[in-house]
């Protein structure tokens, strides 16, 4: 269970990500760090760009996304994380 607001979500898009999807990601209220490093995605195993990952306040990853996603998709994501329910983790 999440404790808190310590979430962040992690954009890894080693192509970059568009205004517009920044300008969404601004408006769900969370912290959302964007890293380009293909170094990094080849770590996490990255697949598809963009590739959104939940990280909770110990750093562990605890939901995954691969591809383009809406706001709802976070705010659900994370609502369910925060009431213990990691069923849709990825």
């Amino acid at each position: 269970m999440l404790e808190g607001n310590k979430v962040v979500v992690v954009v890894l898009a080693p192509q970059g990500v568009g205004e517009s999807e920044r300008g969404r990601l601004a408006e769900t209220g969370l912290l959302v760090v964007f890293e380009g490093s293909p170094e990094l995605a080849k770590a996490f195993g990255v697949r598809v760009t963009p590739t959104y990952v939940i990280l909770d306040g110990e750093g562990v990853v605890r939901w995954v996304h691969e591809g383009p996603a809406k706001q709802e998709v976070f705010r659900r994501a994370v609502q369910a994380l925060r009431s213990g329910n990691e069923s849709d983790r990825r």
